[in-house]
Formats: C-alpha cells, structure tokens, sequence
C-alpha cells in the first residue's frame, strides 16, 4: 500500500488497487488548489518581460527593417518572407516567455491607487 505524504503533513496509506491519478483526485478534492500553479515572483515577471522584449527587438532589427528596405527596392517577395520571420519570432517568444497580464487594464486593476497628498494652497 502506498504511503503518501498528504500536503498538511499527513501520512495516508491508499490501497494497492488505486491509481497515480486516483490519488491525485483524491488528494485534490481534500485539498483545494494544491495543485495550482503558484505565481510567478517579480523577479521571474521581469525577466521574461526583459527576454519577451529583447526578442522583439531582435526581430525588429533582424527581420522587419531588412524587409521594410527590401520592399523600398521592390523586393516584395524577400520583404513578406522577412515579416514573416519576425512574426514567428515574436509569436515564439510570447510562447516561451508569456505575458503574465493581457492588457495594461489588467495590471492597472492589480496596483492600488494611492491618495493624492493635498498640497498647501496659498491664501
């Protein structure tokens, strides 16, 4: 029988006869959100950010710009190959680096507004 250490502490013996996922379940329905992806540090925000970014840059001087002045010379076809590329890069580093919020109306509902100090009027 398979002795499990539950999230509280807790050691529970289950039955030969259950499965990994059984267990799981079970552990989960005991215990809510244990399985949650905690979330990520500041530290991690910013570094995916900071990497995010400079991929975006990487494929504005790499693809974009070589396509906006081949398409100046009438290279169209090298300038949509070009576009491409950056779009594909910029579509993998969203994927490896993702943005932990979608809008600025997101992040803006997470910071507190603060009071505005009231400053002497003169009189």
């Amino acid at each position: 029988m398979p002795v499990v250490t539950m999230p509280n502490g807790d050691l529970v013996q289950f039955p030969d006869s259950m499965s990994r996922e059984q267990i799981g379940q079970f552990i989960a329905s005991k215990f809510p959100g244990v399985y949650d992806k905690p979330k990520p540090s500041l530290g991690t925000i910013v570094t995916d950010s900071l990497a995010r970014g400079g991929e975006n840059i990487s494929a504005t001087l790499k693809d974009d710009l070589p396509a906006y002045l081949a398409s100046i010379l009438g290279q169209d076809e090298y300038a949509v190959e070009q576009i491409e590329e950056g779009r594909a890069r910029r579509q993998a580093a969203a994927e490896q680096y993702p943005p932990q919020y979608g809008a600025n109306s997101e992040v803006f509902s997470v910071i507190k507004p603060t009071a505005s100090p009231k400053l002497p009027t003169s009189s």
